[in-house]
């Protein structure tokens, strides 16, 4: 892509400026050359008007009169014939520029181009009575018309022909100017085949030329045109040719060095140009591309330190985002960090702003630490900063950082003397990122007692349905039913939310904690969001049984769970809690053979489900009410034998050691015979 400097020379296009140097070149040209007449093209020729062939005098004359598309043709032929005739001594370079100069001043560029390139080629036949110099103008003049014509390459390959200096004086009617031969260069004398103007005006042509081939992303082109151009533009030109030649190479694949080699000496050579800052950032994605480690520090410090509030600089930070703070530079992490120092913290984007967070926290700056924090909270409008920076510093063993940094966004207030203040201002995406970071690493008494600190009865601007829906979670799995409870029912009531899982999980929450009505309203509600999918409905039905045990109906709540048993539509799992919980039905009613029975059909119908291992608890403690404490132990010893890692083993070795004392069957290795359980 351009930089503005190069459009704005594009759009100062010089073409009537070129277009009168050249006229008054080609002047010059025939006044060097000498008048053509009739008599003198006879006798340079007397076969051709004898033999019917169009002669030079009778097609100046259709130029005179205006017939160019006569003269055109008859000039063509005419070279047709001499290209034909190696010995021939009639040279058409005078006339056919002069048939192209008249296509031109009639804005015909296309049929002008032509014909110049022809006399171009006439002119270096051995009957040709040019100079070099003289053959440099007519160069100029085709390629000025090839410009026009939209002919860049063409125009380019003349014009640095035209622009070659000659090896040795050939007449005096050529210049000898001393100059550099390139920048940088110690002056020598060369010898240039174009005036000073005449060069400047070619040299603005390739400028105009490269410009176009950047935009059209002709590469090599452009830096064919910028390369052949630099010699010869104003000094006050030499820093745009430069730069489109440098960003010419690096459109170029493979070129990565050369690119970063060009780049920097631009750098170097125009400390103050408008788009210095901008060659340097793409000096540095080209170091980078070689590998080129010290050069990528070298610039990237130029670049941050010189050119510190430019775009570039903006846009080079923004590349750290997602690099481990190891590998971003010294330089990078002093802007950063200078940026909430300065109190310039507001000109960062999220991205940038959670990049400068992990650095303060990194290099232990609580101060600018909190600044960063309420600034990313403040700004991130989609979450996206807030979750990367909360998973990099988990990834980067620094959870606490991590939680404390949560803990900040997941509630924005604050309780002082028993009263609630709002404390910072918070994005709704931000404060959910948090929350949702938290669910999933279960951190429940992190968002729990954020809940704390909002009432769902009070609006508040960043709290979104997900984040009160964590906060219900979090109370439920902490054992807050009646607080959470609160939540669910102002999600369903006052959210209007309404799909299955939240209605669901207050329907379970009101059937342990609501009044009996207003439960069976919740079950009623989650039984309709089901729709009849027999997973769903087999949930439903589990609540429906669990509230016929509160209300101590326990035939009814059997026949539920019987029917959730024997469902094929139900998961594995569900029909393994179904079967226990009719274990506990007769357990609630002291009925403990009868316990003792469902609790071991439960490994049958979900042999590696949880349930299993509560079964063997509560088959132990019927066997216990029966006097049975053989079997009871046998109970304790399986569960502590098979499942040493459920919670319920604790409760299974208190049991077997008030069984007997001595018993070594608290030891996970023991296997004792289950037989009595599985009969």
């Amino acid at each position: 892509m351009l930089s503005p400097t190069m459009d704005r020379a594009t759009n100062n296009r010089p073409h009537s400026r070129v277009r009168w140097a050249i006229l008054v070149a080609l002047i010059c040209l025939s006044a060097a050359i000498g008048s053509t007449n009739p008599a003198t093209a006879q006798e340079q020729s007397p076969s051709e008007s004898t033999s019917g062939q169009p002669t030079i005098a009778t097609i100046a004359q259709l130029v005179q009169t205006g017939d160019l598309a006569t003269a055109t043709k008859q000039v063509t032929e005419l070279d047709d014939d001499v290209i034909g005739q190696p010995s021939s001594n009639v040279d058409t370079t005078l006339l056919l520029t002069q048939v192209a100069r008249a296509w031109e001043n009639k804005g015909d560029d296309s049929a002008a181009a032509e014909l110049y390139l022809r006399a171009n080629a006439a002119s270096k036949r051995v009957s040709s009575q040019l100079n070099a110099s003289q053959i440099a103008m007519i160069q100029l003049a085709a390629g000025s018309s090839l410009v026009r014509a939209h002919q860049p390459k063409q125009a380019v390959d003349i014009l640095a022909e035209a622009l070659q200096t000659a090896p040795t004086p050939s007449s005096s009617s050529e210049i000898t100017l001393n100059v550099p031969a390139s920048l940088g260069s110690p002056q020598q004398e060369v010898q240039h085949l174009l005036s000073p103007r005449q060069r400047a005006s070619a040299g603005q042509l390739l400028m105009l030329l490269g410009s176009e081939a950047l935009t059209e992303s002709q590469s090599e082109l452009a830096e064919k045109a910028y390369d052949t151009a630099l010699p010869h533009v104003a000094k006050s030109s030499k820093a745009t040719v430069m730069l489109g030649k440098s960003w010419a190479i690096s459109m170029q694949k493979g070129r990565e060095q050369d690119a970063a080699d060009a780049l920097a000496s631009f750098v170097q050579q125009y400390p103050t140009h408008s788009d210095v800052a901008s060659a340097a950032g793409l000096c540095i994605a080209k170091r980078q591309a070689c590998g080129d480690s010290k050069g990528v520090e070298t610039m990237t410090a130029r670049l941050l330190t010189r050119w510190s509030e430019s775009k570039a600089a903006s846009d080079l930070i923004r590349q750290f985002a997602a690099s481990p703070i190891t590998e971003i530079p010294q330089a990078a992490k002093t802007w950063l960090l200078s940026r909430a120092e300065a109190k310039r913290i507001s000109g960062l984007d999220p991205a940038t702003t959670a990049t400068a967070l992990l650095i303060a926290i990194d290099e232990q700056q609580p101060d600018l630490s909190d600044a960063l924090i309420a600034h990313l909270a403040a700004t991130d409008q989609s979450g996206q900063a807030v979750s990367d920076t909360l998973h990099r510093l988990a990834s980067n063993r620094r959870a606490a950082d991590a939680e404390q940094f949560a803990s900040r966004l997941v509630s924005p207030a604050t309780k002082t003397d028993g009263e609630t203040v709002a404390s910072k201002t918070i994005t709704p995406a931000a404060r959910e990122a948090a929350c949702r970071w938290a669910g999933r690493r279960q951190l429940w008494s992190m968002l729990a007692m954020a809940s704390e600190l909002s009432d769902p009865g009070q609006e508040e601007p960043s709290r979104t349905v997900t984040v009160e829906r964590l906060y219900a979670e979090a109370l439920t799995q902490t054992g807050r039913g009646d607080e959470a409870l609160v939540w669910w029912n102002h999600l369903v009531d006052s959210r209007q939310v309404d799909d299955f899982a939240t209605l669901l999980r207050c329907a379970e929450t009101a059937t342990s904690h609501a009044e009996i009505p207003v439960a069976t309203n919740r079950i009623s509600d989650a039984r309709a969001a089901a729709g009849g999918a027999p997973n769903k409905t087999s949930l439903v039905d589990m609540l429906a049984a669990e509230l016929s045990v509160r209300e101590l109906r326990f035939d009814q709540a059997r026949s539920i769970l019987e029917q959730i048993v024997r469902s094929d539509g139900a998961v594995q799992s569900v029909r393994g809690r179904a079967q226990w919980t009719i274990g506990e039905t007769y357990y609630l009613q002291e009925k403990f053979a009868d316990a003792i029975e469902a609790y071991r059909k439960v490994e049958g119908i979900d042999a590696e489900g949880q349930w299993i291992a509560v079964s063997l608890v509560q088959a132990g403690k019927s066997f216990e009410q029966l006097g049975r404490t053989r079997e009871a132990a046998v109970c304790y010893s399986t569960l502590v034998s098979r499942f040493a890692e459920s919670p319920h083993s604790v409760s299974a070795r208190r049991r077997l050691a008030a069984i007997d004392p001595q018993s070594n069957h608290s030891q996970p290795n023991s296997s004792p015979s289950t037989d009595t359980f599985r009969r």
